[in-house]
């Protein structure tokens, strides 16, 4: 997801900027917007090294860290995307650099930080049918560092104002669920015994383990274990269980 290539070339804020400075930035923006990553990261970097002191460094930054995200250099891109924050006088730019550190956390599975950033950018951002992704993921997060109520709100937004989305049906289903927390699924049977059978083992090893029916009204019995505030909660345990239960996943 990439949001606003809007360079300050060509408006009020550049009057000052040499043509040379405005025509490299240009270029890094051009270049980018064709696929050429590299080329838009040394463009860049270019400019940064002849006007690191203009106000539009911040924005030689931001395109910077988007070619290098694309080179899969993520932690060149996250520091880019910092120094972009510091020097940025502008709401768009400002939002932009939150959201990619925002997915840059979330794609990590650092949930506490991409929803600190997914908070800020939507500060930022006025209402508009692209941001129904940035919505979605910003529940997600809350969701996955128990901050449920929080969450549930950023759902209802998406069901509420982004009718047609493609976020939709799974924030529907988000919203539907019936508990504020996570499990551990280990099995599904149709036979009630070999679940409890399932259970009983688990509870020998010391883990919180339950047999419950089908939600959907089927003839299955599934067996869960324990009821997780957060997403790395139940990721701990699952990962403990995995050389057992290789099939063992986590649900809501």
């Amino acid at each position: 997801m990439v949001f606003g290539l809007c360079l300050l070339c060509g408006s009020a804020g550049c009057t000052e900027l040499a043509s040379e400075g405005k025509h490299m930035l240009l270029s890094a923006k051009q270049q980018y917007d064709r696929g050429r990553y590299a080329d838009a990261n040394r463009q860049a970097t270019a400019f940064l090294a002849s006007y690191q002191e203009r106000p539009e460094s911040a924005e030689a930054l931001y395109v910077r860290a988007l070619a290098r995200i694309q080179q899969q250099q993520i932690d060149l891109a996250r520091a880019d995307l910092h120094q972009a924050l510091t020097r940025s006088k502008r709401d768009d730019l400002t939002a932009n650099s939150h959201t990619q550190l925002a997915l840059i956390a979330y794609h990590k599975g650092h949930w506490a930080a991409a929803a600190n950033h997914f908070g800020l950018a939507l500060e930022r951002y006025d209402t508009g049918p692209a941001l129904d992704e940035i919505v979605y993921r910003y529940g997600v997060a809350l969701q996955r560092v128990g901050r449920w109520n929080e969450a549930g709100r950023q759902f209802a937004k998406i069901v509420r104002d982004y009718r047609g989305s493609p976020f939709q049906i799974d924030a529907q289903r988000k919203l539907a669920w019936s508990s504020q927390y996570f499990s551990i699924q280990t099995g599904a049977f149709s036979d009630r015994g070999f679940a409890k059978r399932e259970e009983r083992t688990l509870r020998e090893q010391g883990l919180d383990a339950r047999t419950i029916p089908d939600r959907s009204g089927g003839s299955l019995w599934k067996v869960h274990v324990g009821k997780f505030a957060t997403y790395d909660g139940a990721q701990s345990t699952l990962s403990s269980l995995r050389p057992i239960r290789s099939e063992a996943f986590i649900i809501p």
